[in-house]
């Protein structure tokens, strides 16, 4: 890895590891060789980095510029089914702070559509990311993937309203969820991303974040434009092409 990134004679990358620290005693060597590069680089971890103060700070020191991190959801609940840890809300928000004091970008991966997901969803969830100052976040609709167990019982209990697998992308609502409908979905998805990356939202976190100034504003502006000219249709299943 040091020697093709040697060879290349870039300053930024990007790891393409789900989780770049599942094998701590490997990370730790990896962060190590890493820190005479002078790179930037970003990638994928689990939140148990912050468990390991060495590892986060060989992190730090290799060049880590920001993580991708799998929250899910602000629900205690939800986290509780996926058999998440942390579990609740409050460890969150503490590990988020170790992360962002570090001077790491967390960009925070989470998911609306659960069984346990209703309406108020959506503003507690920008209510804990805003209170967290989080940097970045990525919104995404439960996506239940064919050949998962969710799949079949989506399938079982009715609930699919596609299997037209291009909708299968994580910004389309493909069943019919438990507490709202399909379309409440939908505008749910679409105001969260509009009101977490308003211009005022973006400027306000940027002070808490300024580690890393061009990754954080190509991140914020790269995904608020993602969600202009959007209409809660363009995030319902598409037909078929023939």
């Amino acid at each position: 890895i040091v020697k093709e990134i040697a060879t290349r004679g870039n300053k930024k990358f990007f790891f393409l590891d789900d989780n770049i620290i599942g094998d701590v005693k490997f990370a730790k060597e990896l962060f190590t060789a890493l820190s005479d590069l002078r790179i930037r680089w970003v990638g994928q971890a689990s939140i148990s980095l912050v468990k390991d103060k060495a590892l986060l700070g060989l992190a730090e020191k290799s060049g880590c510029a920001g993580l991708f991190i799998g929250i899910e959801s602000v629900s205690s609940h939800n986290l509780k089914r996926l058999r998440k840890t942390p579990d609740n809300a409050k460890e969150y928000s503490q590990a988020i702070k170790i992360i962002q004091d570090s001077g790491i970008l967390l960009d925070a991966s989470l998911v609306f559509g659960f069984d346990d997901d209703d309406k108020s969803i959506f503003e507690r969830t920008l209510d804990f990311l805003d209170k967290n100052r989080v940097a970045i976040a990525t919104f995404n609709i439960l996506t239940p993937y064919p050949g998962t167990a969710i799949f079949e019982r989506f399938k079982k209990e009715g609930r699919l309203l596609s299997q037209n697998w291009q909708d299968y992308n994580h910004r389309t609502v493909v069943f019919r969820p438990k507490n709202m409908s399909p379309e409440e979905l939908a505008e749910g998805f679409l105001w969260s991303g509009r009101n977490f990356y308003t211009k005022a939202s973006i400027f306000t976190r940027f002070f808490h974040n300024f580690t890393h100034p061009l990754i954080y504003f190509s991140m914020n502006w790269g995904i608020r434009n993602g969600f202009k000219n959007k209409k809660v249709e363009d995030f319902l299943p598409h037909p078929i092409a023939s």
